[in-house]
């Protein structure tokens, strides 16, 4: 940057990307310093010295607390041997089976799709035959009509 019109504002609590995650306030929709810094920078067309910097001291630190059962939870560690949480891989294979590739459970839904599908395919053709119907009853009633018409307006001329 080339010039004598900077400035240097340091948020030494903030993490990368200044502009959003510099919170003053557990409300996510407050806007936050860095972009409040970045407006009035705009504002004010460049003019550093009417800038506000107030906000950089009310910048919540970063807090890295959080519940020890949430954090146990996280890395799988809410369970085990001492508290009577033992895992056990074949129990567990044996359960994800049963309950998601039960044989009867599948034939039973393949079934119901089939049935669907067979249902589904009988109606399509049973319309388009009903459609194809009609047509031919309205061409023909077309047909009739325009016999006498033209019976018509040739007794006309």
């Amino acid at each position: 940057m080339k010039g004598d019109n900077k400035k240097l504002a340091e948020l030494p609590v903030a993490m990368h990307g200044v502009i959003g995650n510099t919170p003053m306030s557990d409300n996510h929709t407050d806007p936050h310093c860095g972009l409040l810094v970045v407006a009035d920078f705009l504002l004010s067309n460049g003019v550093l010295n009417a800038m506000n910097f107030t906000c950089i001291d009310k910048v919540q630190p970063l807090n890295f607390d959080i519940p020890d059962a949430l954090a146990l939870e996280l890395f799988d560690l809410d369970g085990g041997a001492m508290d009577d949480k033992i895992h056990n891989p074949a129990q567990d294979a044996k359960d994800y089976k049963s309950k998601y590739t039960d044989v009867k459970v599948y034939k039973s839904k393949y079934t119901q799709m089939k049935v669907g599908v067979i249902v589904l395919s009988f109606a399509v053709v049973g319309l388009g035959v009903y459609a194809f119907l009609k047509h031919r009853e309205a061409k023909a009633t077309r047909g009739k009509y325009a016999v006498y018409e033209d019976a018509c307006t040739s007794n006309a001329s």
